[in-house]
């Protein structure tokens, strides 16, 4: 096999019969994603549906089975690309995991694991830290981290003689308050919201036991902070978005539930059992509505836009998203805004029985893209990020244009960013249209660069692109850090050097060393094309109304190369060129 070599390879002169090449542009390739035969058992099933248009970037899930769904599934964070190709992962040993999620801060956290904490991870994937309220049980529901502040759940758990509240109550029942706590750059508390002395555990919604045990009357899921001086939190068990001062801890408005404040402008259905608040504009946010109590059977999950307008209290729903055929996700969920104004909806357990568990639509309510997994997900995210343990100098690699009946190779460095060596201990090609040359497992030393040889070889003309994951997995197969590159190359038709068209034309000089003069047979317009001896573009443009144009090849090694030109009535030239 005749390979050209780039990078840090030297070229290797191919046979000069591989040459004229046709103009037209060759259509993309596609191909079956190739399955990964690399992952360990037990790690869950997901596959990527009404695959249009995606937004851009990786997904983040963290599946996990319990409450008699997906009993046997495994508990894993993923980052997967838009094909459902995990680009990592890590086996977590909890029961369920919450939120694994990017902080406006750039590190990464999940919820549980060896202990209820919430668990902080660099670019690297190496755990930093982890996090618990400070003189409260940890909440696994929600924590933010900015770059000088952090906000944190936490339960307070009291018992209360219930029977003095209502009818069949406890006199021990265990009640779980929570509270909501700002943290600065130091970790100091500076500010501290507890339910127990703004919230009246009666105040719950029917559906919420209060002659049980152990009972959790507000059930907070979300925060999010609002403004310097004000914070939004979501009380479940509520059905309540509450605004709440962060100088003074009092209560500013109650929207939802039985203190509602608000008038519902055009909006019957509202939500029940709601879960993720996120504000995306002056008076404008998002929720997920689990929509438990307040759809028609058998019930449906919704994400939603309103709009509140605080001053007039009146909220006013703008946009609602709904699959079909629906959704029912009675428990976790999340709606999230992408920058390009899609969004994407996490359907919590709305991934059991028939494992959807992440819908992405446009803003008009197209959709684009559905992942489905074998497992239960808290929330959903996609972000533009991937691990940094070890990269590549690029994440696009145009191995450029060249001849379907040529090959090209590529020495691609990765760096390695750890301060210990790593083992890249396999690939994964999305397609199949490239070849990896390279032995694995390769280790890269701390610091140090590795390369790898891909190798693209056509056998037919046409645009390609492939995803190249590179993954170093540990032994036990419980956790792999990757790194993934897009691939790109084109090839045209090639021809022999024997071959030409009918009609001649003429260039001159031939040899040349400056420029190169073109006649042709008649006035024309159109485009050339200048290839050298392995195929690769060397020169591109176009002429109009004419029938001589010149161009420049100073620049140029000497050597062959071949001139190919279509007019816009496709006439096609075609002849050599000999530099000096």
């Amino acid at each position: 096999m005749n390979l050209n070599y780039t990078g840090k390879i030297i070229n290797v002169l191919l046979p000069l019969a591989i040459l004229i090449f046709l103009l037209q542009a060759p259509q993309s390739k596609s191909q079956t994603v190739q399955p990964d035969t690399t992952l360990p058992v037990g790690f869950p099933e997901i596959s990527v549906e009404n695959f249009t248009t995606p937004t851009p970037g990786n997904i983040f899930i963290a599946p996990f089975g319990a409450w008699g769904m997906y009993s046997n599934q495994d508990p894993y964070i993923i980052i997967t690309d838009n094909f459902g190709h995990p680009i990592y992962f890590k086996r977590i040993y909890h029961r369920n995991i919450n939120d694994f999620k990017l902080q406006p801060n750039g590190k990464l956290t999940y919820a549980g694991g060896t202990g209820n904490k919430h668990y902080i991870m660099n670019e690297k994937m190496e755990v930093l830290d982890s996090l618990t309220p400070v003189g409260f049980w940890t909440d696994l529901h929600e924590i933010i981290i900015e770059e000088n502040r952090t906000f944190i759940l936490g339960i307070d758990t009291r018992i209360v003689d219930m029977s003095e509240l209502v009818a069949g109550g406890q006199e021990e029942a265990m009640v779980m308050g929570h509270v909501v706590q700002e943290w600065d750059a130091e970790g100091n508390v500076i500010f501290e919201w507890n339910t127990w002395d703004h919230f009246n555990i009666l105040d719950c919604q029917e559906w919420v036991d209060l002659t049980a045990s152990v009972i959790d009357y507000a059930h907070i899921n979300s925060i999010e902070p609002d403004s310097d001086t004000s914070l939004l939190v979501l009380a479940r068990n509520f059905n309540e978005i509450t605004k709440i001062d962060r100088r003074s801890c009092e209560i500013i408005w109650r929207l939802g539930g039985v203190h509602n404040e608000f008038t519902f402008t055009n909006d019957t259905i509202q939500w029940a059992w709601p879960h993720d608040i996120r504000k995306i504009g002056e008076g404008i946010f998002t929720i997920f509505d689990n929509g438990r109590f307040n759809t028609p059977p058998p019930n449906y999950s919704s994400g939603i836009i309103y709009q509140i307008d605080e001053e007039a209290r009146s909220i006013t729903q703008l946009e609602r998203y709904r699959r079909t055929p629906d959704v029912f996700g009675n428990i976790m969920g999340n709606f999230q805004l992408l920058d390009n104004g899609n969004y994407v909806t996490g359907w919590g357990s709305g991934s059991y029985p028939d494992s959807v568990g992440i819908t992405e639509f446009t803003e008009d309510g197209q959709i684009v893209q559905e992942v489905k997994f074998n497992g239960i997900n808290y929330r959903a995210h996609k972000y533009q990020w991937q691990p940094q343990l070890f990269s590549t100098e690029q994440d696009t690699f145009n191995l450029g244009i060249l001849s379907a009946d040529t090959a090209l190779q590529v020495q691609i460095p990765v760096n390695n960013h750890a301060d210990h060596e790593i083992t890249l201990t396999g690939y994964h090609l999305r397609y199949g249209f490239f070849n990896i040359e390279t032995a694995f497992p390769l280790t890269i030393p701390a610091g140090e660069t590795a390369y790898i040889s891909v190798v693209f070889q056509p056998d037919e003309a046409g645009n390609f692109q492939d995803a190249l994951t590179l993954h170093a997995d540990n032994e036990a197969k419980t956790e792999r850090i990757g790194r993934q590159l897009l691939l790109t190359a084109e090839a045209l038709e090639g021809y022999t050097i024997t071959e030409n068209t009918n009609t001649k034309i003429e260039i001159r000089p031939n040899p040349a060393k400056d420029f190169v003069m073109v006649n042709l047979p008649e006035q024309s317009s159109g485009q050339f094309r200048l290839m050298d001896y392995a195929g690769r573009l060397v020169r591109e443009s176009t002429f109009e109304n004419s029938s001589t144009f010149r161009f420049g090849i100073s620049d140029l090694k000497p050597g062959f190369y071949f001139l190919q030109i279509q007019t816009t009535d496709n006439k096609i030239f075609k002849t050599k060129l000999l530099t000096f």
